[in-house]
């Protein structure tokens, strides 16, 4: 099937400069430049109003779950005076940690506080008990290409066989790789809840942040109506 030409007339003028000009039938780049300016403005606007409404639910969500931790909440409904909603949701799913910033944190926050972990009697809170350093690993792909750009088999099925020792044959930088992180343990999530009163909640979203998010949902701002 041949390629579907584009019905627009152009024309081309040439100008002491470095960007060709281009002259297109219509009004399309204005309605680009429009839509364009449309979405800065509308990402100014999320991002003034985001803030907002997370505080508005987190608030809310932290003291729900605080007092509930076995049957914690992850998403909070948010509906305002004319009936539009959007949905808040609180993940399990949290970024790599500033080890010091989050260190900062506990140390001056939860300083001389005491906490009961699961089955242990009550003790100095200690950010070792929700955080860990660990290490994540990588892999550089970009060895297996010559110097044309070109996927190398043989280097490839060289190193599925044995990383380590082909790299030394090759005289190669080894792809893989490590670096150490700082994550909250598998458990943190749950343990917040029952670990930590809802004042606490914001000040634990500090040292470890996670992901939030806000989806609008048009079904409910329909009904709202």
């Amino acid at each position: 099937m041949a390629l579907k030409k584009l019905n627009v007339k152009v024309e081309e003028t040439k100008r002491n400069t470095d960007m060709l000009e281009v002259q297109v039938a219509g009004d399309e780049v204005a309605k680009y430049n429009a839509a364009s300016e449309a979405q800065k403005a509308a990402i100014a606007d999320m991002n003034a109003q985001g803030p907002i409404l997370k505080d508005n639910a987190l608030g809310e969500l932290f003291v729900h779950n605080a007092k509930t931790p076995g049957d914690p909440a992850t998403s909070v409904l948010l509906v305002d005076e004319t009936g539009k909603a959007c949905r808040c949701s609180f993940t399990a799913k949290y970024s790599q940690v500033n080890g010091e910033q989050a260190s900062v944190i506990f140390d001056n926050y939860f300083k001389g506080r005491k906490v009961t972990l699961p089955g242990q009697k009550p003790k100095p809170v200690d950010i070792n008990d929700f955080v860990v350093e660990t290490v994540v690993t990588s892999f550089n792909s970009a060895v297996f290409l010559d110097q044309a750009g070109n996927f190398d088999d043989k280097i490839y099925n060289k190193f599925k066989l044995a990383v380590d020792r082909v790299a030394k044959e090759l005289k190669m930088d080894s792809p893989m790789g490590t670096k150490k992180v700082v994550l909250p343990k598998p458990n943190f999530h749950a343990l917040r809840w029952t670990v930590f009163t809802a004042e606490d909640q914001a000040v634990l979203n500090q040292a470890l942040p996670n992901v939030t998010q806000l989806v609008p949902v048009v079904e409910q701002a329909k009904k709202a109506k």
